[in-house]
């Protein structure tokens, strides 16, 4: 997806997230806890326009980033994949390419 390509800083920032509340203690989080303080920063951090961060997305990255990350394994709840969503790991591990996750229809 053009998006995660043209924006590599969102998987970054949510990694960075998930790991400082990790730190502190949390055993488990919210990714769309995790999209709103991306959201907030990049608002009050920038000029120009609205940085859009589509909520379809949180399935998405919470999966690749336990994939992709050993520690947060298991941070993020995740509901029962829809059929053909668990193509998504084979995907990734078959690409070794985050953004390719996104163009697989889900």
């Amino acid at each position: 997806m053009a998006f995660h390509r043209a924006n590599p800083h969102v998987y970054d920032e949510l990694a960075r997230l998930a790991r400082r509340a990790k730190s502190h203690g949390i055993r488990r989080y919210s990714i769309g806890g995790l999209f709103e303080i991306v959201r907030y920063d990049h608002a009050v951090s920038t000029r120009g326009d609205a940085f859009k961060l589509n909520n379809n997305l949180r399935p998405y990255y919470a999966r690749l980033l336990m994939e992709r990350e050993s520690d947060l394994k298991g941070f993020f709840a995740c509901r029962e994949a829809a059929p053909g969503a668990d193509r998504i790991a084979q995907i990734v591990q078959s690409t070794g390419d985050q953004a390719s996750i996104f163009h697989h229809p889900v």
